[in-house]
């Protein structure tokens, strides 16, 4: 067959630092309320806690990376949920067809395809078949379910060409 399949790819953003949005959402609170004070609201002490979120903002971006994501082809994702059905009595399990305490892990590890830092888009060595289990240890639940989400997306989401209807309106003559 000629046919080239290029299977579907997205990218999931990981902050390694996540102390840092305590301060983040400290420093937001500050400035929300100075603004709310007609007084304050243009004042250098606004600026100065605008200033500081955007310095925490800038440095939670330095610490973020991003993970490659790619659709398996069909036979190996059918492969995948037969060998982990849903166990008996879990709703969850049952809604998606597959046993989520296995079943990720087991499938993400071959769906990531890269790291790279999103600063400056430099690769990270990452050999997600030994190097995913240590990582997924020390992520969040929350970091856990957008990697899962993702691949499920990846895999039974949308099949064709996305439409962006803001670029269509910004188009039009």
């Amino acid at each position: 067959m000629s046919l080239t399949i290029n299977r579907a790819e997205t990218t999931v953003e990981v902050c390694t630092d996540l102390a840092l949005k305590a301060q983040h959402e400290q420093l937001e609170r500050a400035l929300l309320e100075a603004r709310r004070d007609q007084r304050t609201m243009a004042s250098q002490a606004v600026r100065d806690l605008a200033e500081k979120v955007r310095e925490v903002e800038h440095e939670m971006a330095a610490q973020t990376v991003v993970f490659t994501l790619r659709a398996l082809p069909h036979k190996r994702w059918a492969e995948f949920e037969e060998a982990h059905p849903p166990s008996e009595g879990n709703d969850e399990d049952k809604s998606l067809g597959v046993n989520t305490s296995t079943f990720f892990d087991a499938v993400l590890p071959v769906s990531i395809v890269g790291l790279a830092r999103k600063s400056d888009g430099e690769p990270i060595p990452f050999d997600a078949p030994n190097d995913w289990p240590a990582l997924a240890d020390e992520i969040s639940n929350a970091q856990y379910n957008e990697f899962a989400l993702t691949v499920l997306r990846l895999n039974r989401g949308v099949t064709g060409a996305p439409f962006s209807q803001a670029a269509s309106l910004a188009t039009q003559s």
